[in-house]
């Protein structure tokens, strides 16, 4: 097989495997296989994971690779991973320990840790990014695992958790919520 009247490379079916650079074999059907490989610089270029062009034409001229045309027209992959993202505007971060907690609870789904823990809970304290994570076995352990943050954290700070934020599991935090405003009332 050729490409642009260059022929390009053989190889050969051994037992539903193809050969490459090898004397010609016959299969047990008495038949030759063979199989044509083109070795192009957008095949290179996307084996050596996106280099830079200079590279794999460099790599070229040292004769570690073989390659029959030139460099291409622009590689999509490349083109896509230089768009830049929109800007993100500065968020608001709170001004004060214990102000806003962030919390989610994540299914490890098949993975199982040695423990046996198939879940865990992580609180984020949005001011400090202080990060606190719990490994659990059923989701309805949740709330034992908040009582517990609420209690090491309002102790060791000597304030009060004012808000929660979370994107999943609302009676769970509803829970946690009434929790917080009972405390806030009571005061």
């Amino acid at each position: 097989m050729t490409k642009n009247n260059v022929f390009v490379e053989k190889g050969y079916c051994d037992q539903s495997l193809f050969v490459l650079n090898v004397s010609e074999l016959i299969n047990e059907s008495g038949s030759i296989s063979s199989a044509y490989i083109v070795d192009s610089y957008d095949i290179w270029h996307a084996r050596l994971e996106h280099v830079n062009s200079s590279y794999v034409i460099k790599l070229q001229r040292l004769g570690l690779i073989n390659m029959h045309d030139k460099q291409s027209m622009k590689c999509d992959v490349c083109v896509e991973s230089k768009i830049t993202k929109k800007v993100c505007h500065s968020i608001e971060r709170q001004t004060e320990l214990l102000s806003l907690i962030h919390t989610d609870l994540v299914d490890l789904k098949q993975t199982m840790t040695r423990g046996g823990k198939n879940y865990f809970v992580t609180f984020i304290d949005d001011y400090s990014r202080y990060t606190k994570v719990y490994l659990i076995k059923h989701k309805d352990e949740v709330f034992d695992m908040f009582l517990s943050y609420k209690t090491e954290v309002e102790n060791q700070l000597d304030k009060k958790i004012k808000r929660i934020r979370s994107d999943r599991v609302v009676h769970m935090f509803l829970l946690m919520i009434i929790v917080l405003k009972k405390e806030l009332f009571m005061k």
